[in-house]
C-alpha cells in the first residue's frame, strides 16, 4: 500500500520570519538579478556573441545593512555586501558595484547608479529590522580608529521620496530587492527610475527589466501585485513602462503601469522566504510532520540515523537505535535563529515519528510506530500509561513531551499498528490519533465499529482514537474501514476529519455522499476517502469516496472555520481512462497535464458536494503530502514533482528536476495559483499556516535547498530534514465590523425589542428577524470566521448565537452581572466569547483555539475597551478608569 510516509531522503529546516504590511499600496519585491561570475556555463541563445553572460539568481544575499560610522566614504549612508556585488545607500542615490567577472574585458568592475527622477533630494532615512550581528573593522595600529560594534540591520526605508511614497531597499535570501510603499490616494504615476551612463535598458517579453551593463547584463524582475479585499486575493496588471522613449535607449526613466485597483485597500506582492537552515547528522533523517504553538515556535518531528543530530536539553541524549533510527523532536523558535530543545526518544529497535501537535502549554505531542519484537523492544513508556505492553512486529504509540523537551509528561503503546496523525485539543490536552490497524486495536463500547470487518489474520483497517489527558485511558476507539488513515485534522466541536486510501467496496458511506461508489474498487484499484466522524466516535457524519478507474490516496486533510474540508493527494486517473479523478467546472486544472498528478478538493460542510476540485501538476508525476488552510480560505499544498513544468506563480525558486519539493497556494475558488515555488530537491512531507500569512513547511531534502542565516548552514549528511517558514499573505485583512452581509462595509443595524432591522450596506436591501428578548444585552460579532457578522444576543450568563454558516447554538459561559466582550483575542479569524467579571476585574476568555482562559486586569467601576491596540491582528484586553 502507498503511502506518503514512507520515504527514506532526509531533511532541512527553512524559515522565513517578518512581512511587510502595508496601509495603502506597494510596488514591492522589485528583484534583481545579476550576471555570473563564472565562464564554466553556456551562454544564453538570446544574449548577442559581444556580451555573452549567464544570468543567475542573486542568492546567498544577507539581510545585512551595515550602518556607516566613518568606515566608509562620508557620503554613504549604508551598506551591504554580497557575492559579487556591494550596494552603497547615499542620500539620493543607489550604487550597485558588481565584481568583476573573469572574461570581462574591461579593467574596472561595472558600476550601476540608480536615482529616482524628480524626488524629494534629502529624505529621512531610517535603518529597520536591527539584527544581532555586529561588524568590527580593526585597521591600522591605532586602535583609536578601529570601527567596533557597528550596528547592522535587515533593511533600509527612505521616507516620503516622493508625496506619500516611501522607498526600502531589503534582501530576501534570494534576490536584492527595493519596494515603493504609498500610503492612501498617493500617486505611483510620479515615480520614475533613472539609470545613470551608458546603460542600455529595454523590457523584455517576459516583463523583466533589463539593464546591459558593459558586457554584463543586470535583470529587475516584472513586478508583482496584488490586493487582499475580504479575504479573497486579486491580481493587479503591472509593469514597467520606459518614461522617455524618445531617448533610444540610453538614460531612460523607468517608471509603472497598472491596471485598475482599489485605492482604499492594501496592495502587496512577493511571497518571501527569510530564513532557511539544515537540520540532520551525520546519518539520514528525515522531518516528517510540523506544528506551531501561539508564539509561532516550530515543533517537528521525524526520524533520524545520526548519532550526532543536533540536541539540545534533550530528554534523550543518544540514538537508542541508530542502525534503524529514532524519533526526534526540535522545537525551533518564533524567530527561526535557534533550537529551543531537540532531543531522541526512541527504544532498541526503529522508532518513526510521523505526528505531532502542540497544546496551549507548549506540551508536544507525537505519534508514530516503533517496532521490534515481543518481549524486546524498549521504547520508553510511563508509569500509569493506557498501555506498556508492546505487540510485535509493529505498533503505534503516543507521547507527550514536556514544554522543556527535557522530560515525558506520558508515553502510552496505542494498540494500532502506525499512527500517521495526531491531533490535540489545546485547551483540554486530549488527543486524538490516527493511522492503519491491525486486530488488536483496543476498542471501546459505543464506538462506531468496535471490530474489524477483515479476518484477523488480514486486517488492516484506518482508525480513531481519542486518549484522555493523562494518556491514561481512552475516551474513545474505533476502527473506521479497510485501508489507511494517512492524515487527521479536527474542528472546534471535537469531531475528527480523516482521509486515506481503500481498495473496498465496503468501506462505510454515508447516504447523499458527494462520491457514493468506488469507482476503482472492482479492478482492485484504489480510492481515496474522505470521511468525518462526531464528536463522541459513535457515528459517522459523513464519508465519500473521493477518486477515478486508476488510484488515488488522500494524504493531508484540512477544515476551515466553516466545517469545509479541503484534501489533497495523488491521483492517477487521468481523462483518458475510463473514469477520470472528479474535477469541478472552472477549477484550475480541469484536466490531467500528466497523470499521477497531485489533486486539491475541497468538500463542502455536510460531505454531500464538492466546492471544487482540481489537479495540481506538470507533465510528469506530481504528488501532493500536506495541505493547510487559512482564514481566507487559501489551501497550501506541498509535496514533490519529477515535472519540469510544474506551474510556478512567484517562484522562490524557479529551477525543478526529478525529485523536487514543490509549495503551492490554491486561491478560495479554487480556480488558480497564488503562489506556487519549486524548493529543492526532496519531498516537503507536511505544512500547517498561521493567522498572518504564513506556512511551515517540513519535510525531507536530498539537497539544493535555499539557505540563508542558517542555524546550520550544511547538511550533514545526503539527507536532511528541512523547515521551511515563508510568507505568502504579509497583508492582515482588517474585517468591518457589523458586516452582516460579508460585502467588506458596515451595514446599518437596529435591535428594536428583540428585532433585528438590517440594512445591508451592498445591496441596499433590508431584512428583519425575530432573536433575543428585548432585555438581552446584544453580542453581534463573527463567530464562526466567513466574514459575516453573526446575530448573537448575551442573557444572565447564556449566549445565544445564531451563525450565518453553521447555524444556531447556545453556550453558557459568564454570570448575569458579567459585561459580554465577544472579540478575536487569539487572532484566528473567529470572535472568541468572553466576559469582563467588573466585581473581581477579571477577563474570562473561551478563545477557539487557546480554550478557556482567566486574566485579572481591572477592577470595579472599570468599563472594559477591548480592541487591537497593536494592529498584530489580535484583540488586545483594556479598561477606561
Amino acid at each position: 500500500m502507498f503511502n506518503k510516509f514512507f520515504r527514506t531522503r532526509v531533511s532541512l529546516a527553512v524559515f522565513g520570519l517578518t512581512g511587510l504590511l502595508f496601509v495603502g499600496l506597494a510596488l514591492a519585491g522589485i528583484q534583481f538579478v545579476l550576471p555570473a561570475t563564472s565562464v564554466k556555463t553556456a551562454a544564453s541563445k538570446n544574449q548577442s556573441s559581444a556580451g555573452r553572460s549567464v544570468e543567475q539568481d542573486f542568492g546567498k544575499l544577507p539581510l545585512v545593512f551595515e550602518a556607516n560610522q566613518g568606515q566608509f566614504d562620508e557620503s554613504v549612508k549604508f551598506l551591504s555586501r554580497g557575492e559579487g556585488y556591494a550596494l552603497l545607500l547615499t542620500d539620493n542615490e543607489a550604487v550597485l558595484k558588481l565584481r568583476k567577472t573573469e572574461k570581462s574585458r574591461e579593467s574596472n568592475a561595472p558600476i550601476l547608479k540608480m536615482r529616482l527622477d524628480g524626488a524629494n533630494r534629502s529624505p529621512e532615512i531610517t535603518a529597520q529590522d536591527a539584527l544581532a550581528g555586529k561588524s568590527n573593522y580593526l585597521i591600522g595600529n591605532n586602535a583609536s580608529e578601529w570601527k567596533l560594534n557597528v550596528p547592522t540591520f535587515g533593511r533600509v526605508r527612505y521616507k516620503e521620496v516622493y508625496p506619500g511614497v516611501d522607498q526600502v531597499f531589503y534582501g530576501n535570501g534570494q534576490q536584492l530587492e527595493y519596494d515603493f510603499i504609498l500610503s492612501p490616494g498617493a500617486d505611483y504615476k510620479q515615480i520614475a527610475v533613472t539609470f545613470d551612463g551608458d546603460r542600455k535598458v529595454e523590457i523584455a517579453d517576459d516583463g523583466d527589466l533589463i539593464l546591459q551593463i558593459g558586457e554584463d547584463r543586470l535583470r529587475q524582475r516584472k513586478p508583482v501585485v496584488y490586493q487582499e479585499i475580504n479575504g479573497v486575493r486579486r491580481e493587479i496588471a503591472a509593469n514597467y513602462k520606459i518614461r522617455n522613449p524618445q531617448s533610444e535607449i540610453f538614460d531612460r526613466r523607468v517608471g509603472f503601469e497598472l491596471g485598475e485597483y482599489d485605492r482604499t485597500q492594501p496592495l502587496v506582492i512577493d511571497p518571501v522566504l527569510v530564513y532557511s537552515t539544515y537540520l540532520g547528522g551525520n546519518g539520514a533523517d528525515s522531518g516528517r510532520s510540523i506544528a506551531i504553538d501561539h508564539e509561532k515556535n516550530v515543533y517537528i518531528t521525524g526520524n533520524t540515523l545520526s548519532t550526532n543530530f543536533p540536541t539540545v536539553n534533550p530528554a534523550q541524549a543518544n540514538n537508542a537505535s541508530p542502525g534503524f533510527g529514532d524519533v526526534f523532536v526540535t522545537k525551533i523558535n518564533q524567530a527561526g535563529n535557534a533550537i529551543v530543545y531537540s532531543t531522541y526518544i526512541g527504544g532498541n529497535v526503529g522508532d518513526i515519528g510521523y505526528g505531532i501537535d502542540v497544546d496551549q502549554g507548549g506540551n508536544a505531542y507525537i505519534t508514530g510506530v516503533t517496532g521490534g519484537t515481543t518481549g524486546a523492544n524498549t521504547f520508553p513508556t510511563t508509569e500509569n500509561a493506557f498501555d506498556r505492553n508492546f505487540n510485535a512486529p509493529d505498533e503505534s504509540f503516543l507521547f507527550k513531551l514536556n514544554q522543556s523537551g527535557n522530560a515525558l509528561v506520558y508515553s502510552t503503546y496505542t494498540g494500532g499498528a502506525i499512527g500517521f496523525e495526531v491531533k490535540v485539543n489545546r485547551g483540554s490536552g486530549e488527543a486524538y490519533v490516527a493511522g492503519s490497524a491491525g486486530a488488536n486495536l483496543p476498542t471501546t463500547p459505543g464506538a462506531f465499529r468496535t471490530a474489524c470487518q477483515s479476518p484477523p489474520f488480514s486486517c488492516s483497517e484506518s482508525f480513531v482514537t481519542k486518549f484522555n489527558p493523562s494518556g491514561s485511558a481512552l475516551v474513545y476507539s474505533t476502527y473506521i474501514g479497510p485501508g489507511s488513515a494517512n492524515d487527521l485534522a479536527i474542528d472546534a466541536d471535537g469531531n475528527t476529519y480523516i482521509t486515506g486510501s481503500t481498495v473496498s467496496n465496503f468501506f462505510p458511506i454515508t447516504p447523499g455522499a458527494a462520491q457514493p461508489t468506488c469507482a476503482g474498487c472492482n479492478l482492485a484499484r484504489s480510492d481515496a476517502f474522505v470521511t468525518k466522524l462526531n464528536a463522541s466516535g459513535s457515528a459517522l457524519v459523513y464519508s465519500t469516496y473521493l477518486g477515478g478507474s486508476v488510484d488515488e490516496v488522500g494524504t493531508g486533510i484540512a477544515v476551515d472555520a466553516a466545517g469545509n474540508a479541503y484534501v489533497t493527494g495523488r491521483t492517477e486517473s487521468s481523462n483518458a481512462v475510463n473514469v477520470p479523478f472528479p474535477t469541478t467546472p472552472g477549477a484550475f486544472q480541469t484536466a490531467s497535464p500528466g497523470a499521477p498528478d497531485a489533486f486539491v478538493t475541497k468538500l463542502n460542510q455536510t460531505g454531500t458536494a464538492f466546492v471544487y476540485s482540481t489537479y495540481l501538476g506538470g507533465n510528469v508525476r506530481d504528488e501532493a503530502f500536506g495541505i493547510a488552510v487559512d482564514q481566507s480560505g487559501n489551501a497550501h499544498v506541498t509535496g514533490s514533482t519529477r515535472s519540469n513544468n510544474f506551474p510556478l506563480v512567484q517562484p522562490i525558486s524557479s529551477t525543478g528536476g526529478v525529485g523536487y519539493v514543490f509549495i503551492s497556494t490554491v486561491n478560495p475558488a479554487g480556480s488558480g495559483l497564488i503562489f506556487s515555488t519549486y524548493f529543492g530537491g526532496g519531498d516537503g512531507l507536511e505544512l500547517v499556516a498561521d493567522n498572518t500569512g504564513n506556512i511551515y513547511i517540513v519535510g525531507t531534502t536530498s539537497g539544493n535547498v535555499p539557505t540563508m542565516n542558517p542555524i546550520q548552514p550544511n547538511p550533514g549528511s545526503p539527507s536532511d530534514a528541512f523547515v521551511a517558514k515563508i510568507q505568502v499573505q504579509p497583508v492582515l485583512t482588517r474585517r468591518a465590523q457589523f458586516d452582516f452581509d460579508g460585502d467588506g462595509r458596515a451595514d446599518i443595524a437596529v435591535f428594536r425589542a428583540g428585532n433585528w432591522f438590517v440594512l445591508q450596506s451592498g445591496s441596499n436591501q433590508f431584512s428583519a428577524l425575530q432573536f433575543g428578548a428585548s432585555t438581552d444585552k446584544i453580542v453581534p460579532a463573527d463567530y464562526d470566521g466567513d466574514g459575516k457578522t453573526d446575530v448573537a444576543v448575551y442573557r444572565s450568563g447564556t449566549w445565544y448565537l445564531q451563525r450565518s454558516q453553521l447555524g444556531f447554538t447556545c453556550v453558557a459561559f459568564g454570570a448575569a452581572d458579567d459585561v459580554p466582550v465577544p472579540a478575536d483575542y487569539d487572532g484566528d479569524g473567529k470572535a472568541d466569547i468572553a466576559v469582563f467579571r467588573p466585581s473581581n476585574g477579571t477577563w474570562y476568555l473561551l478563545q477557539s483555539t487557546a480554550g478557556l482562559t482567566g486574566i485579572t486586569f481591572g477592577q470595579a467601576g472599570d468599563k472594559p475597551v477591548p480592541a487591537d491596540y497593536d494592529g498584530e491582528g489580535k484583540t488586545d484586553i483594556a479598561v477606561f478608569r
